[in-house]
């Protein structure tokens, strides 16, 4: 059982920086998992340069963020509101580029430690069944300090 239902966690974005905020959507949070949508938006994207620079797909940076925002929420929907998940390491490794679609992270924590997590995050772009994107992660769990209004 989830500690923080989908509307909790969007509420809980709120502890995050401005330019973390895209929109996004929790779809489901279960005990150590979390789908979350990131809504399509044309400024997301730019030009394919994986085979012969034909049509469009997102941004690095933006399937990155995208990744780190859905794993800290994945933290926060698991263990509360009152914890703060400060990524250590990520790998990403990028599968395909994601097409103009709503871009979609399933979040799973593999291993839970007394202070620290290991996440595995795979990120589709919406109604294709081959994940874009392959990122795994360790972060420290702390809990939040009162009057902590933003996480860095």
């Amino acid at each position: 059982m989830p500690i923080l239902t989908p509307e909790e966690v969007k509420s809980a974005l709120r502890k995050l920086p401005v330019i973390d905020h895209h929109d996004e959507v929790a779809e489901l949070v279960a005990d150590g998992q979390l789908w979350m949508r990131l809504p399509f938006r044309r400024e997301y994207i730019g030009r394919d340069v994986w085979k012969h620079g034909e049509g469009n797909v997102y941004s690095g940076p933006m399937v990155l963020g995208f990744a780190d925002t859905a794993m800290y929420e994945c933290i926060v929907g698991t263990f509360g509101g009152k914890v703060l998940g400060i990524v250590q390491t990520m790998t990403t490794n990028f599968l395909r580029p994601a097409k103009e679609a709503d871009l979609i992270a399933h979040v799973k924590i593999l291993r839970r430690g007394k202070r620290s997590i290991y996440l595995e995050t795979f990120l589709f772009s919406d109604d294709d069944t081959d994940a874009v994107a392959h990122v795994t992660a360790t972060a420290v769990i702390r809990q939040s300090v009162e009057g902590d209004e933003k996480v860095a």
